[in-house]
C-alpha cells in the first residue's frame, strides 16, 4: 500500500458500497483533518451508517477508496482488517461488558491497543486514571454498568474507545438512547472529551441540532449521496440545494424576482447571500430568520405556540401572505396583536424548479 504525502488524516474518494443491486453509498467523497469532528447527517436509510462501517472496516467497498494517514485501507481490490486500522468505534448500544467494572471496561481498550496486553501495567493504570478524571467518573471506577446512569454508561463507552489513542473515533448514533435533556448534556460532554484528547471523530446522526452543535463540519446525505459538506454556519445559512436546506433546518420558500444582490419578494427587498441572481427564483426564509423590526412590514399573529425557549408563530401580512416565525419566548406577542417583521439575514435563492413545493409560504385567499 502506497503512502501519499501531505494527505488529510482521512480521505474518502468516490466510495461505492453495494448490497446486491442496492447502492447504499453512491460516490461519496469527504475528507477529515487532524483533530476535526465531522458529522454525517441524514434520514434513516440514507447510507450514513454504511459509510461509517466502511471506514471502520466492517463493510467492503464496491468502488472508490479510503485512505487513512495517506495509506490506502479500503478499495474494491484492497482491504485492511478493522483491527489493524487504529480506528475506535462507539456503538449505539454502548456494548459495555456487564461483568467488568468501569475501570475494567475502559482498560479493555488498552488490552487491544498499542500499550500492550498487560492491563495492570503502570502505563495502563495511569491512562485509565487520566480518562476517569477527564470523563468526570472519579469515584465510579469500581461500579458495574448496571449501577450507572445512561449518560455515565455512554461516557464509559467513549472512554474505552479513547483509551488506546486511536487515530480516528467513529460514533454511530451514540445519543439516540438518551432522553432529550440528557442528549444535550452528553453531546456537550463528549465534545469536550474529544477536543481535550485531540481526537478526530466522525459522528453519525439524524438529529440536525446534534450535528450542527457538535461538529466542525457537517456532511448531509440523501440516498447514498453527500449533498454538501460544510461548516454548520455555511450549511445552515447557505445550503447549496433544497435537499441540503431541508436536512439542515426548517424550510419555507417565497417566490421572488432576482435583481443582482437583491430579491424582490412579498416580504420586501431581501439581501441575497450570493449576488448575481436575475429573474424568477425562490428564496429560503427559515422561521428564525424573521425577526421584530421597527421599519418592517405589519403582520397579525394568527397562531401562537410556546415551546420553551422558542415560541412558534403563524403571522399574516396585509396582503394575505402567511409565514411561520420562530421567535425567542421573551418576545411577548399575543394572538391578534400586530407586529412589524423583517428578515435578518441574506437569504439563499434557488431556481423555481429546485425548491420543495411542499414547504412554501402560504398566500392568503
Amino acid at each position: 500500500m502506497t503512502r501519499a504525502s501531505n494527505a488529510s488524516l482521512l480521505e474518502v474518494r468516490a466510495l461505492e458500497v453495494h448490497y446486491g443491486a442496492v447502492r447504499a453509498v453512491a460516490g461519496a467523497a469527504v475528507s477529515l483533518g487532524e483533530g476535526e469532528i465531522l458529522a454525517l447527517l441524514g434520514p434513516s436509510g440514507c447510507g450514513k451508517t454504511t459509510l461509517l462501517r466502511a471506514i471502520a472496516g466492517f463493510e467492503r467497498a464496491s468502488a472508490g477508496e479510503i485512505l487513512l494517514d495517506g495509506t490506502l485501507i479500503e478499495s474494491a481490490a484492497a482491504h485492511r482488517p478493522a483491527h489493524r486500522r487504529s480506528i475506535g468505534m462507539v456503538f449505539q448500544e454502548y456494548a459495555l461488558f456487564p461483568h467488568r467494572t468501569v475501570e475494567q471496561n475502559i482498560a479493555y481498550g488498552l488490552e487491544q491497543g498499542p500499550l500492550g496486553a498487560v492491563r495492570r501495567s503502570q502505563k495502563a493504570q495511569e491512562r485509565v486514571a487520566q480518562l476517569l478524571q477527564l470523563g468526570g467518573l472519579d469515584g465510579l471506577a469500581s461500579r458495574y454498568p448496571h449501577q450507572l446512569s445512561g449518560g455515565q454508561q455512554q461516557r464509559v463507552a467513549v472512554l474505552r474507545s479513547l483509551a488506546p489513542r486511536p487515530r480516528l473515533l467513529l460514533l454511530d448514533e451514540p445519543f439516540s438512547n438518551l432522553d432529550p435533556a440528557l442528549r444535550h448534556e452528553m453531546r456537550e460532554q463528549v465534545g469536550l472529551l474529544l477536543r481535550a484528547e485531540g481526537v478526530s471523530a466522525i459522528l453519525v446522526t439524524h438529529d440536525r441540532s446534534e450535528a450542527l452543535g457538535l461538529a466542525d463540519r457537517v456532511a448531509v446525505m440523501r440516498a447514498g449521496v453527500i449533498l454538501q459538506c460544510d461548516t454548520p454556519e455555511r450549511l445552515y445559512f447557505g445550503p447549496v440545494s433544497a435537499d441540503a436546506a431541508a436536512l439542515s433546518g426548517e424550510v419555507q420558500y417565497l417566490d421572488a424576482e432576482g435583481e443582482g444582490d437583491i430579491a424582490v419578494t412579498a416580504l420586501g427587498r431581501l439581501r441575497l447571500r450570493e449576488p448575481g441572481r436575475a429573474g424568477p427564483c425562490r428564496v429560503l426564509v427559515r422561521p428564525d430568520w424573521i425577526v421584530p423590526c421597527v421599519d418592517g412590514l405589519a403582520a397579525m399573529v394568527m397562531e401562537r405556540r410556546v415551546e420553551g425557549a422558542l415560541t412558534r408563530l403563524r403571522v399574516e401580512f396585509e396582503t394575505g401572505l402567511q409565514v411561520s416565525v420562530a421567535a425567542p419566548s421573551g418576545w411577548l406577542a399575543g394572538l391578534g396583536e400586530t407586529v412589524r417583521l423583517g428578515v435578518a439575514v441574506a437569504v439563499p435563492a434557488f431556481g423555481t424548479e429546485d425548491a420543495s413545493p411542499g414547504s412554501e409560504i402560504r398566500d392568503g385567499d
